[in-house]
């Protein structure tokens, strides 16, 4: 069962760092129910190459994933921003003090 301790992302926003990234094939985003696949550029075999996002029943996803996913296409600083700014957590914690003044 998931933990409901860790916030969850938008899909658009990790699309948007997916698109950004400059990795992913053109035309390449596949959507089935709830799962978006997309093909990463290179000469690696396809199975490598494929990036997996699964959304939950709410349409985002959930923090496991976005951190794998953060971390394999370089985009950890702009998702603990994102968090920081639309969930307020920060550094393994949900925080209450106006994130501004840190």
């Amino acid at each position: 069962m998931e933990d409901n301790y860790y916030p969850s992302v938008t899909f658009e926003f990790i699309k948007s760092k997916i698109f950004s990234s400059e990795q992913i094939i053109e035309n390449s985003e596949v959507k089935v129910g709830n799962t978006t696949t997309f093909m990463l550029k290179g000469s690696q075999e396809m199975r490598k190459r494929i990036i997996l996002v699964r959304c939950t029943n709410e349409g985002d996803v959930n923090f496991g994933q976005a951190t794998g996913l953060a971390i394999r296409l370089r985009f950890m600083g702009d998702l603990l921003n994102w968090y920081l700014e639309n969930k307020n957590w920060k550094e393994g914690g949900y925080v209450v003090s106006n994130h501004n003044s840190l």
